[in-house]
């Protein structure tokens, strides 16, 4: 109920007047103006703030957009690998006749069409990012726009009447692609773009401005409320304990007193509470009796 009150407060900011009132303004237009969907949003996200905080309104924007990238790149290199291990290059070699035949055929109309990439495509593809459009093209081919593997094929999928030997060469290849296969494709069909334009970008900042709206309606309802989460005493343990470089006489008192630290369910922490321990164990030394 917390979450709920401060992302609907948060929302209401639109009314006012100003830079906020704009930040939630142009998060609306981005989700059609559909509130509930972005309170619900909200909602999730302020409940797991404690993965996203450090991140939201760091200084270094360059360097915070290229590890955005980075983890962007990761996801889609881990859909590719999947999909090349369901796909290997004996199949693939299979495919590679009539995809370039159905690419062709459909270029002739339309050289921007969806599957354009495969009229070249001469070598298996690999879990390579340099190939991601021929994979993205690969999938346009064999799936079905619900995303389930195609039973046949026609004239719009590049295989006119006429193509009778490339037509059954394409669908005896398509009977090997089983269930991973499909899945794995339809996985990249719907992968982000490595890479981030700059509306994307100027999108990501602007949700990362609304969310620090709304952690501030958050603890104001804690406050309110005379009562806070898991995550918000992980924070504010945080804050009381400063900075390695400016530790308060808490942490500092702490750092005397405290001789061994036990985690139980390790696992289970998150990254706030393994920077609450980094924090608490940032004076010791090896061979100083703590553990």
């Amino acid at each position: 109920p917390h979450y709920r009150q401060a992302a609907r407060r948060t929302l209401a900011m639109v009314e006012d007047d100003g830079a906020d009132a704009e930040v939630v303004a142009r998060a609306l237009r981005f989700l059609d103006n559909d509130a509930g969907r972005l309170e619900a949003l909200l909602v999730a996200m302020l409940e797991r703030r404690d993965q996203w905080l450090p991140h939201v309104g760091r200084a270094d924007g360059g360097a915070l957009r290229g590890e955005a990238e980075a983890g962007l790149a990761a996801l889609v290199l881990r859909d590719l690998e999947a999909a090349a291990t369901a796909l290997p290059g004996r199949l693939q070699e299979r495919l590679m006749g009539p995809a370039r035949f159905a690419a062709t055929t459909l270029m002739a109309d339309d050289p921007a069409a969806a599957i354009a990439p495969l009229a070249s495509w001469t070598a298996p593809l690999a879990a390579d990012l340099a190939h991601l459009p021929h994979w993205r093209a690969l999938a346009d081919l064999l799936l079905t726009a619900t995303g389930s593997r195609r039973k046949t094929v026609n004239k719009h999928c590049g295989f006119p009447p006429a193509a009778k030997e490339p037509k059954a060469a394409f669908l005896a290849a398509l009977d090997a692609v089983d269930s991973a296969a499909e899945e794995a494709l339809a996985r990249l069909r719907q992968s982000p773009d490595p890479t981030l334009g700059d509306d994307d970008w100027a999108t990501v900042e602007n949700f990362s401005r609304l969310l620090t709206l709304a952690v501030a309606q958050l603890w104001l309802v804690f406050a309110e409320a005379g009562t806070v989460d898991f995550a918000e005493v992980a924070q504010r343990a945080l804050l009381a304990l400063g900075t390695d470089e400016a530790p308060t006489e808490l942490a500092l008192q702490l750092d005397y007193v405290i001789r061994h630290l036990l985690v139980d369910e390790f696992q289970d922490t998150s990254p706030l509470q393994t920077r609450l321990l980094a924090r608490l164990t940032a004076g010791w030394q090896e061979g100083d009796g703590r553990t």
